[in-house]
């Protein structure tokens, strides 16, 4: 048993891509791209040198652990939960078409229970007994939870997000939206501080995408940091991003919330001015200093 810090805690984070049609260039799927995001290979180059940048931090290799994961047609487990003291081996995901909020939250409440456990005993084979903190998840997404020829209903998938956020797994979870993503989706799924605010973005429609996939995971690594060093759970603005607001909708909008439709005009929202900085300055805006609302979207 190691004598000086016999006892540690542990933060497991998992970074999650969506990977379904929409996220590949034309030339690997043979269709259109409908929006003009980051890729999933923009993201998946990205994401390995993150994870090395975290590593450096003597702090967050003794005390964080990471799992990659991936989801569309089902979920995909691109790297199992490993200490971020070793370094990252990520499987290339299997190109998806479709978009399964419903498999890939499912998945995560029974597999925080498998990764939990693989912490514990990788630990104690270092000699420390280890406490599991609650779980991190950045979910990066550019749809609408959609699953055949239908809309997933929320009813379908919350379920098992509170499963994920309330105890005793009490996962914080961040949403980041590329263009084509879903604002009240985003919104419902993130969770938030005391004040009411969600870790919850949309990405601006005319962000330079080489640059946005950079911002978000620049913005990730940050925000695991903070939370495993300080304890902070909010998530800064990306730069290319804005939040997406509470969508305090009624019974007409939620009818309007339950088609693909609603969903998929995010890519030219109208814009609100908002000054959201002013108000929480511990939020730093969005570069065009308004932000999205989802109320925005879903009333064009």
């Amino acid at each position: 048993m190691n004598q000086e810090d016999p006892v540690r805690t542990n933060h497991p984070i998992y970074i999650i891509l969506d990977v379904s049609e929409s996220m590949w260039p034309a030339w690997s799927t043979g269709k259109r791209r409908a929006a003009r995001g980051p890729t999933a290979e923009a993201f998946m180059s990205l994401i390995p040198n993150t994870l090395m940048a975290l590593s450096e931090s003597l702090t967050m290799s003794n005390a964080a652990s990471v799992s990659v994961l991936a989801f569309s047609d089902k979920p995909q487990v691109l790297q199992p939960m490993r200490s971020l003291a070793e370094p990252p081996i990520i499987a290339d995901p299997s190109k998806g078409v479709q978009t399964n909020y419903q498999a890939i939250l499912e998945f995560l409440v029974l597999r925080f229970h498998h990764d939990a456990r693989a912490i514990t005993e990788d630990q104690r084979k270092k000699g420390f007994t280890v406490t599991i903190a609650h779980p991190l998840v950045f979910l990066i997404t550019d749809g609408a939870p959609f699953v055949g020829a239908t809309y997933q209903q929320p009813q379908q998938w919350m379920p098992a997000r509170n499963r994920l956020v309330t105890a005793p797994l009490n996962a914080r979870i961040a949403t980041i939206g590329l263009p084509g993503a879903c604002e009240p989706v985003l919104w419902r799924l993130a969770t938030g501080g005391d004040d009411g605010d969600r870790n919850a973005f949309i990405a601006e429609p005319n962000a330079d995408p080489d640059g946005l996939a950079a911002s978000i995971t620049a913005n990730i690594a940050r925000a695991a940091q903070r939370s495993v060093t300080n304890d902070i759970h909010l998530l800064d603005v990306p730069p290319g991003c804005a939040e997406s607001g509470d969508p305090v909708l009624t019974q007409r909008h939620l009818a309007r919330d339950r088609t693909s439709m609603a969903c998929r005009m995010t890519g030219t929202p109208r814009m609100v001015p908002h000054d959201h900085a002013a108000s929480h300055p511990g939020r730093r805006r969005a570069r065009s200093g308004r932000r999205h609302t989802a109320l925005s979207v879903a009333h064009r």
